[in-house]
């Protein structure tokens, strides 16, 4: 794992780690930031689908797994 790599997808971030980067203009969902582990907190960047995500495609999905299951 490097702080180049999404810490829920492993998938690279793209993250220049600077003011100007694009993570730095994307409001990430409450339900997001949960599943950051802690330790990457702060530490390592989404990549740009998992910040994307929003509340409602999250509550989808759940639901297309429960209905499988």
């Amino acid at each position: 794992m490097t702080q180049q790599q999404c810490p829920l997808c492993e998938q690279p971030n793209e993250c220049t780690g600077d003011t100007q980067c694009w993570c730095m203009s994307v409001t990430i969902s409450e339900t997001q930031r949960q599943k950051i582990p802690e330790a990457d907190l702060n530490a390592r960047c989404l990549c740009r689908q998992c910040a994307e995500v929003t509340p409602e495609a999250l509550s989808k999905a759940e639901q297309l797994t429960c209905d499988k299951e």
